[in-house]
């Protein structure tokens, strides 16, 4: 794993995490279908429902269902997996650390940004920014991520 692959990980987390919570409310509204939870208005006619207004003719397909428990249970291991390997990273780290990586990766905060906040030079948090990678760095090729 290199440095860029660390950095590209570090940056795409937030977006793992959000997408890990989509999948896993998206897996429990399929589960919901699957057992009947949600059921059709009853109408005589489908010409009758689209004079309704608001009203939704619900289609529970089973096997497209299955089909689409099955794909979103691959993207929900697919982002577990990439969160937990920043969360085996981030446990080689400082307290201090995790949180300027925090600010910069999560909140996106601009170098300049952080300086501010912390009183300190642009020049400065951008070694400390990149002596945190390198350190990631070598604790993953130590656990060989």
């Amino acid at each position: 794993m290199d440095i860029k692959d660390i950095d590209l990980l570090l940056k795409s987390f937030k977006w793992h995490v959000k997408s890990y919570y989509s999948c896993s409310s998206k897996l429990l509204e399929i589960n919901d279908l699957l057992q009947g939870g949600a059921k059709s208005p009853r109408f005589k006619d489908r010409n009758e429902a689209k004079y309704q207004k608001g009203t939704v003719i619900y289609t529970n397909n089973i096997p497209e269902l299955l089909d689409e428990e099955e794909k979103t249970n691959k993207e929900l291991k697919f982002h577990k997996f990439a969160i937990d390997k920043v969360h085996t990273l981030i446990l080689n780290i400082t307290f201090d650390d995790l949180k300027l990586i925090e600010k910069y990766y999560w909140y996106g905060m601009t170098h300049q940004k952080i300086a501010d906040q912390m009183c300190l030079d642009v020049s400065v948090i951008t070694k400390k920014i990149n002596k945190i990678i390198s350190n990631l760095h070598s604790c993953a090729m130590k656990i060989r991520l």
